[in-house]
């Protein structure tokens, strides 16, 4: 498979974060989208940070679909989002009905035109010049974790290593997936896969 790796641009340390977004309701997604856009306008954002679960029900069917436009662009489109650049990661809605179509999602990434799209792999790591020094952004997969599907094992190795360096060389970092490791809400407590094979890196 292709990797979607480029360039990033050069940040700050203001940022939005969002997971669940791709809603199949435009009603809601654009309320959403109106409350983002107004703390932007207040606060100053240089980047949106995807949590997953970017498409409702499935992920899209090919790298041209139209859910791209229908559940992404058009729905985050304020005057202070549109340009703003997205790190994205998969949920298990990305992976729905598993044929694949994750990596429609990578992807996007090289399509000519498409600056704002990032997701170089289903795993990666990019660091970040900001006013506080070098922050390394670190995703992870969980759904390939909990399904065991492309290649986890090679991802629990990359995830180790990234912050085994990135500590050695006292950077700011900040490591994120979809399912949550710790949880009070309805997921309570948590996910097992992200506890046993994820958070023991974190301590």
């Amino acid at each position: 498979m292709k990797s979607g790796k480029r360039d990033v641009p050069t940040f700050t340390n203001k940022f939005l974060i969002i997971g669940d977004q791709g809603s199949t309701s435009r009603t809601a997604a654009d309320r959403v989208a109106a409350q983002m856009d107004a703390w932007a306008a207040e606060n100053g954002a240089d980047f949106i940070l995807s949590l997953g679960d970017n498409f409702y029900q499935d992920g899209p069917p090919s790298v041209a679909s139209e859910l791209f436009n229908e559940r992404w662009r058009d729905a985050y489109n304020g005057d202070n989002l549109k340009d703003l650049f997205w790190f994205m990661s998969v949920g298990n809605h990305d992976y729905y009905p598993y044929e694949g179509y994750e990596w429609n999602e990578v992807a996007r990434t090289t399509v000519p035109g498409e600056e704002r799209w990032y997701l170089p792999w289903l795993w990666y790591n990019v660091t970040l010049d900001t006013p506080a020094g070098p922050l390394d952004l670190i995703i992870a997969d969980s759904q390939a974790a909990r399904k065991n599907m492309n290649d986890r094992s090679t991802m629990y190795e990359w995830f180790q290593e990234t912050l085994k360096w990135s500590e050695e060389n006292n950077r700011l970092k900040i490591a994120v997936s979809h399912h949550p490791g710790r949880s009070a809400g309805n997921y309570y407590p948590g996910s097992g896969t992200i506890q046993n094979n994820f958070e023991p890196y974190l301590e």
